[in-house]
């Protein structure tokens, strides 16, 4: 199990391109940092939960003293306001993704393991689920 958080800008002219660090707590070993690139709009839109949003593509790299470890995400994301839709740099982002991860011990290459999983954004979720008007 993982718990993790991270923060991008936009490098890109159209804001398809996304750069930033990332950091992941686990229940198997210290907390990894690294960093993470993400490609959105992959496809540019993408109708799902009857709010219109667009693909992401993650790519992350990173490790700690012990362990190397590297991912690739792909899912949905999309602005979401309860009360009426947000443009530009103020909208708040909801989605979920598909992520492979695959982390190898730094002094044993031989010691490696691989995971699949499903990351959210849980705020964003409860807040869409429980329909929690106060939290905006």
């Amino acid at each position: 199990m993982a718990l993790g958080a991270d923060a991008t800008v936009d490098i890109g002219a159209d804001g398809d391109l996304r750069l930033g660090p990332w950091v992941e707590l686990r229940t198997s070993s210290d907390a990894m940092i690294g960093g993470e690139l993400q490609i959105t709009g992959l496809p540019r839109k993408l109708d799902m939960f009857w709010y219109e949003g667009r693909g992401v593509l993650a790519l992350r790299a990173g490790g700690n003293r012990d362990l190397a470890t590297a991912a690739i995400a792909y899912g949905y994301q999309a602005p979401w306001d309860l009360m009426r839709p947000r443009h530009g740099a103020t909208r708040y982002m909801i989605g979920v993704r598909v992520v492979a991860t695959a982390t190898q011990a730094i002094d044993d290459p031989r010691i490696w393991s691989a995971t699949l999983g499903v990351e959210t954004e849980p705020v964003g979720a409860l807040r869409y689920l429980l329909g929690v008007r106060s939290w905006y």
